[in-house]
């Protein structure tokens, strides 16, 4: 079937432990998902050097098909971390050079279909212009056909979305954030003409637990997260299904990141992708709202745990 919008595996499971649900397997179980994906029609893979050997795993999949298949699939990578410790532009350039370098070594390809910024606060500091030229230079190279960036806040990062007009962003869009983010989006898709990928739609693995887990840091979430149980119940839909069509229907979507942490839940993730459920068309407006704590709900606060 036919799909408006693009499934990315997400990368970040496929080299270690991940996420507040600590997701991981092994490399051979890695290879097999990814190969398994590629077999089922998944073409886009997002990973970065920070993901450990996230790229490497992917490289070692990817490369044992033949040219026809491989020049079929599109990486994605990003910027390493600590950019913002380096103190001149020769310096910037260097290590950003030498991960891309790594990257495409470890990836086994001369080429990639985009490359984001990891941290958009790395842009917000005083050599931040100098990363951008960077990716812009690799982007006429040929090096990679499309740059951007991955950020958490859109209305803290509007104007610089604004101004340098990535032709990507990496969002998290999930069912606690969607209806706030809707009308910037909206107008992000249509009048800057960017990609929008939706990341963190299961929030990390946490609106996939059962009621019980919520105690602790995430007890705020416990009476919601019955409710939505209570939902799902009521109208015969699984979980899963529900957080994924939620931002499948979204009409400023245009690709969907999902991580998973072993071969059934890729299998899973295939069938339910595939399945149109039976939904109000105001299901938005049916869903139990959410009330509790923000922090909640971005994994950046999550850090005091």
């Amino acid at each position: 079937m036919k799909h408006d919008k693009e499934l990315i595996l997400g990368g970040a499971q496929l080299g270690g432990s991940y996420g507040i649900t600590n997701a991981s397997f092994s490399e051979k179980e890695a290879i097999k998902v990814i190969r398994h994906s590629i077999n089922n029609g998944i073409t886009t893979f997002d990973t970065a050097p920070s993901y450990n050997r996230s790229e490497y795993i992917l490289g070692k999949a990817i490369n044992s098909y033949g040219y026809s298949c491989k020049s079929k699939i599109n990486i994605i990578t990003k910027t390493p971390i600590n950019i913002m410790h380096f103190h001149s532009v020769s310096d910037i350039h260097f290590y950003l050079r030498k991960s891309l370098d790594r990257s495409l070594e470890f990836l086994m390809t001369d080429s990639l279909y985009a490359i984001l910024v990891h941290h958009i606060e790395d842009l917000k500091f005083s050599y931040g212009k100098h990363l951008w030229e960077f990716l812009k230079k690799m982007q006429i190279s040929g090096k990679v056909k499309k740059i951007g960036f991955s950020l958490y806040d859109i209305s803290q990062d509007f104007k610089i979305i604004e101004e340098l007009k990535p032709d990507i962003i990496q969002v998290p869009i999930n069912i606690l954030n969607i209806d706030f983010l809707k009308e910037e989006l909206i107008y992000i898709k249509n009048c800057i003409g960017c990609e929008i990928h939706a990341r963190s739609i299961f929030l990390q693995g946490v609106l996939l637990q059962d009621v019980s887990w919520f105690t602790g840091f995430f007890q705020p979430m416990r009476d919601w997260m019955n409710e939505i149980h209570l939902f799902c119940k009521k109208n015969s839909i699984e979980k899963y299904n529900l957080m994924l069509h939620i931002v499948k229907m979204a009409s400023f979507v245009d690709a969907i990141v999902v991580g998973i942490s072993d071969t059934h839940q890729l299998f899973h993730l295939l069938e339910v992708w595939e399945k149109q459920i039976l939904v109000s068309h105001n299901i938005e407006n049916e869903l139990p709202k959410y009330n509790g704590p923000r922090e909640l709900i971005d994994p950046r606060m999550w850090r005091k745990l």
